[in-house]
């Protein structure tokens, strides 16, 4: 989890205007495949629990692509 993401939702709930989207960049990068697919779990994780409608992000990975909706 990067400081931004974790951050975020903090500074989110201490303000009355929230944040609805998240932005990364192939933040997956250095991740083995394994990593890879907790990565995205963990990705998940943080929309569901930060209140986030969506994220965009970029990949390179295509079993990561797979997995978005």
């Amino acid at each position: 989890m990067s400081r931004r993401q974790a951050i975020v939702p903090y500074v989110g709930q201490s303000r009355e205007i929230g944040f609805l989207t998240l932005f990364s960049g192939e933040s997956d990068g250095a991740l083995d495949p394994e990593r890879k697919c907790q990565y995205m779990t963990m990705k998940r994780a943080i929309l569901d629990r930060g209140g986030y409608e969506r994220e965009h992000y970029i990949t390179q990975t295509p079993e990561l692509h797979e997995m978005t909706d």
